[in-house]
């Protein structure tokens, strides 16, 4: 509390000296400002300010030349005006989109048909292509054929009723079809007159005003005789009939904006440099002390901002995404403290079919099914005291930090809570709703004073699960290898899978957002096991790591994929994780594999982020391996991991797409986080040319909203389901 209430101090003292430091420079400026002449700087700069602002309009208009010119030989515009098909169009749109959002001041990109047949429109709004709509197109075309010069035509300067100034450049693609560029004259102005020294005037020849000092005019309103208003007859006349001329206070030169002449005059502000100085000064001083008001509270809402975003962050960081509940470090956190849990016992509650509910039902029905599940345990805790708190362990567990008095009352609290549990019917929608599979596994209630009673509980769990036994306490007696004989059952099956060549392999649709076709496929792998039950990868994939039978896995995942694809128009995907990537001999038996097959046009080699990406040395030189051989590299699960950004766009060149992690992708439709940070990356992506694919897209909202945010590939159960041939998936 002392360091906080301290940097908060510190925080304020440093915006009391900046405020003080603000003042003494502003006053020592002042000071040094007056001892230079203002109408003398004026005065010795006037040529070379008109000369600047001469430049200026000379090349303020070259980049929207250029960029009619780069729009006009764009070869997808040259096909649509060959064939105007959808798909030309909407990327002849895409392209006259991009260059609005490129030039703030372009309010509308047109091309144009002498016969008014296949034109496309793009304007920055609706109220502008109102105001522009009502143009003479025809008119244009006209004066662009009498006065194009280099094939290219650019219309006088026009002002609109609703205050819009626009100038048009009109350039011929074809014997019939034109590119037009509307352009926004206000930035144009707006820059043209900054100045502190002088006013700026531009008149036509005839003396009209194109801009009266500060103020945008209509030529039409202003008469010859304004000009004389602020100059002499004299001047107005040397003005008016001389290509450079200047006088006391003025400076005036012909120039050109786009072959049309116009004169420039810059006429100087200040005269009397006391009064102006003294004006100046004491406007600054009242900002200066009006900011200086402001800053002091911001200073101290700023000073306490650290703490209320550390509570957010730690706030987050212990939440189960899911279910809302105080997720797994919060409940380790609390047990490194003995006596948060003196007297006190952990459940676990195990939902045995959690897996099969998701590959029923889907992610989003699952997410539902955990919440009401949170929610049932919860409820307890109304009408148990002994009912301390609940947590969300991981998705399928829920851990229950419960008081213990007597061996009675524990067990009619587990035995209530499992019967009712396996009861409560759990609504998916109108037609569905399920039953939960539960096991509790219970730490020791002899030893309240353990470190370890989170531990025991999970060792209790697995000997419950293994055993089938629905409720079971912590017993010191259970020997570890009881415990681990699941894992060498599994292990069993494993081994039994490659020997009998029992890994079978699923193959999942990813579908074009653009095209709406299914164009890729992505390889799961599955086993069998003694009884023909199918394995799914989380059930034996961690224990395959931890033995030698891993890259077995891998290695039959490889044969029977290219196998499968060698003959099929589909590009497709294999995961390879860390482990396969640095095994000795594993690059040279890939490469030997996809040259056996001939599928390195169409392999895609995903890595997965959360795991490969630390070390990029060994990363690096596979892909460049691979992708010499023609084959395509994937980053999957993005966004799970910690993955440096620098390290993903220095590996840009070999990365072809990028899969967001399905945690970014369930609810991006309704979480806004989901939906910036997805943003973030998608701007990445398509800055480094990444192609962007979206996993666990379950619903058809998902899938428009992932398409709405520009996505290439949707990939997920409303697309497809796992299947093992791929001709029995529609297209």
């Amino acid at each position: 509390m002392k360091s906080n209430l301290s940097y908060k101090k510190l925080f304020v003292f440093l915006t009391i000296i900046f405020g003080i430091i603000l003042t003494a420079t502003t006053y020592i400026t002042f000071n040094y400002i007056k001892k230079s002449d203002i109408h003398k700087i004026s005065n010795d700069n006037l040529k070379k300010s008109i000369s600047y602002k001469k430049s200026f309009m000379s090349d303020y208009f070259k980049p929207y030349k250029n960029s009619i010119n780069a729009i006009s030989s764009n070869k997808t515009l040259e096909k649509y005006l060959n064939n105007p098909k959808k798909e030309y169009q909407d990327f002849v749109k895409e392209l006259f989109s991009s260059y609005l959002v490129t030039f703030e001041n372009i309010n509308q990109i047109e091309l144009l048909n002498k016969n008014n047949k296949n034109t496309i429109q793009i304007s920055k709004n609706s109220k502008i292509k109102n105001v522009l709509s009502s143009k003479n197109k025809k008119e244009l075309i006209t004066k662009f054929e009498q006065f194009s010069k280099n094939n290219l035509y650019v219309s006088t300067i026009d002002f609109n009723s609703t205050n819009l100034i626009t100038i048009d450049f009109v350039k011929q693609i074809t014997k019939n079809y034109f590119i037009v560029i509307n352009v926004d004259l206000k930035h144009f102005f707006n820059t043209l007159k900054e100045s502190r020294l002088y006013d700026l005037f531009l008149i036509n020849k005839k003396g009209k005003y194109l801009f009266y000092k500060n103020l945008n005019l209509n030529l039409n309103t202003i008469n010859n005789s304004t000009l004389y208003n602020d100059f002499s007859k004299r001047e107005a006349k040397k003005i008016l009939n001389n290509n450079l001329s200047q006088g006391k206070d003025f400076i005036s030169t012909f120039t050109n904006i786009n072959n049309q002449n116009y004169i420039l005059i810059l006429k100087m502000k200040y005269k009397n440099q006391n009064l102006s100085i003294r004006d100046s000064q004491n406007f600054i001083f009242i900002v200066i002390f009006l900011s200086f008001i402001i800053l002091i509270p911001l200073a101290i809402y700023f000073a306490n901002l650290p703490d209320k975003v550390l509570k957010e962050y730690e706030k987050k960081l212990i939440t189960h995404n899911i279910t809302g509940l105080k997720n797994s470090i919060y409940l380790e956190k609390k047990l490194e403290k003995t006596k948060n849990f003196a007297n006190s016992i952990i459940i676990l509650v195990y939902i045995n079919n959690c897996k099969k509910l998701q590959s029923v039902y889907g992610y989003t029905a699952l997410n539902k099914i955990l919440k009401e599940a949170g929610r049932l345990i919860s409820s307890y805790k109304e009408n148990d005291p002994n009912f301390d708190d609940i947590y969300s362990f991981e998705n399928n567990i829920f851990a229950i930090k419960y008081k213990y008095s007597d061996e009675n009352q524990l067990i009619k609290f587990t035995q209530l809570l499992f019967n009712d549990l396996e009861n409560i019917e759990i609504l998916i929608d109108k037609n569905s709703s399920v039953y939960l599979d539960l096991t509790l596994g219970i730490s020791n209630p002899q030893n309240l004073n353990s470190k370890n009673k989170l531990h025991e509980a999970q060792m209790a769990l697995d000997y419950a699960i293994e055993k089938r036994i629905d409720i079971l306490v912590y017993d010191p007696n259970i020997k570890s290898k009881d415990i681990n004989s699941l894992n060498l059952k599994i292990l069993k099956s494993i081994k039994t899978a490659i020997d009998k060549d029992n890994v079978i392999l699923h193959y999942q649709a990813i579908y074009n957002n653009r095209t709406q076709k299914i164009e890729k496929f992505e390889t799961l792998m599955r086993i069998k096991n003694s009884k023909n039950e199918i394995l799914y990868p989380n059930s034996f994939m961690d224990i395959a790591k931890d033995s030698k039978k891993y890259n077995k896995l891998t290695y039959a995942m490889i044969e029977k994929s290219f196998k499968y694809f060698q003959d099929k128009d589909y590009e497709f995907s294999i995961n390879l994780s860390f482990l396969d990537i640095v095994e000795k001999g594993f690059t040279k038996y890939l490469e030997y594999k996809i040259n056996e097959y001939g599928v390195a046009k169409k392999l895609v080699i995903e890595i997965v982020e959360s795991e490969s990406i630390s070390n990029y040395k060994e990363i690096k030189r596979f892909i460049s391996t691979m992708k010499e051989l023609g084959c395509k590299i994937a980053i999957d699960d993005f966004g799970s991991g910690y993955a440096n950004f620098q390290h993903i766009i220095s590996l840009s060149q070999y990365i072809d797409y990028i899969k967001f992690d399905g945690s970014l992708i369930r609810n991006i439709h309704k979480d806004r986080k989901s939906q910036l940070l997805v943003g973030v990356i998608k701007f990445l992506c398509d800055s480094l040319g990444i192609r962007t694919i979206a996993e666990f897209v379950e619903d058809e909202e998902t899938l428009k909203f992932v398409d709405s945010m520009g996505i290439n590939y949707s990939q997920g159960y409303h697309i497809s389901k796992p299947v093992s041939n791929i001709e029995n998936i529609p297209q």
